[in-house]
This record gives C-alpha cells, sequence and structure tokens, in this order.
C-alpha cells in the first residue's frame, strides 16, 4: 500500500447477451444380456442420429459421442440375493447448434430415434472473448468514475494509479 492517502475502489458492469449457440447433451440407453448386444443398440441408435444431425448440416466438429459406458445391471431379491439383469450401455452426445431455430427438431428427433435421455440444453455465445473485453473496459470505466467521485468528495485529485486487478465473469440469460 502506498504511504500517503489513498483511496481503493472496484467497478463492475455487466452487459446482457443473447445467446447465439445452444449445447444440447443427449443420452441413449439400452439393456440387454450381454453388454457388446447393449453396445451395439446404442450404436445404432447413435448412428441414425448422426445421419439425421448430417442432414441438417451440423457439422461433425459440432457432435461429440466419444462418453461411453457400460455396466451390469441387478436385480435385488427380499432374501438377499442378486440376479443379472443384463448390461446397461449408455452414451452421452453433445451437440453444439450454431442455428438456435433449429433446437426443437433436433430435440424431437432424437427422443423419436430412441435416444431417451436430454440431459441439458445450455444456452451460449460462439464467441465470448469480444464480450469478455467490453465488460472489462466498461469495469474500469466503473472504478474510475467512482474513485474520482471519492476524490471530488473529500476536495482530492486523483494521482497514479497503484496497483489493479480484473475478474471478468460471463452469463448469458436462459430465457429466449
Amino acid at each position: 500500500m502506498p504511504a500517503g492517502p489513498h483511496i481503493i475502489t472496484s467497478g463492475s458492469a455487466g452487459i446482457d447477451i443473447v445467446p447465439d449457440i445452444a449445447i444440447l447433451t443427449i443420452e441413449v440407453s439400452e439393456l440387454a444380456k450381454e453388454a457388446a448386444a447393449a453396445k451395439k443398440q446404442v450404436d445404432q441408435r447413435v448412428a441414425q442420429y448422426f445421419d439425421f444431425l448430417q442432414k441438417q448440416n451440423i457439422d461433425k466438429k459440432d457432435i461429440n459421442a466419444a462418453n461411453l459406458r457400460t455396466q451390469a445391471e441387478y436385480d435385488y431379491k427380499k432374501a438377499g440375493e442378486t440376479v443379472l439383469k443384463g448390461y446397461r450401455a449408455v452414451r452421452q452426445i453433445r451437440v453444439t447448434l450454431r442455428h438456435l431455430d433449429k433446437m426443437n427438431e433436433l430435440l424431437d428427433q432424437a427422443l423419436k430415434l430412441g435416444l431417451n435421455e436430454i440431459s441439458a440444453v445450455d444456452l451460449d455465445v460462439a464467441d465470448p472473448k469480444k464480450y469478455r473485453e467490453e465488460v472489462r473496459k466498461k469495469a474500469i470505466d466503473n472504478a474510475l468514475s467512482t474513485a474520482s467521485s471519492v476524490a471530488q468528495d473529500f476536495k482530492s485529485t486523483l494521482g497514479c494509479r497503484y496497483t489493479a486487478s480484473a475478474t471478468v465473469r460471463l452469463t448469458t440469460s436462459q430465457c429466449r
């Protein structure tokens, strides 16, 4: 801290950002007697959805279906015994949608093709960097304005800046 009189201030700012992308997280789950059979059924449904997405001109880089898991599933009887029901395969698909007007169509078709869980629909912006810079500059202006006002109230003037730091968080409105 400086030895002489000083003012400590902080600035804040916000802007309203209209989301321009949606990240759809969809899962398909199948139970079969063998793990390989459950995986095969899941793979078939995912392949059908991929075909649909390609017809909708969704770029392959905007599709991720790498998350796959299989696990044994059991029935638990009153006598304490467990009986193997089969194996469940679950694959998660994440689609970055750049045309929000297609969102319902993509979700509806996923359900029609047997992808049986819509896990999340997250609205976001494709290029948050440009908004961060705008908000940062507004927050600095706010901090300087506050410091100037405080200095004026004390019948003083602002000197040189001693230290500064910035933290910028962006949130988008989830309602459209």
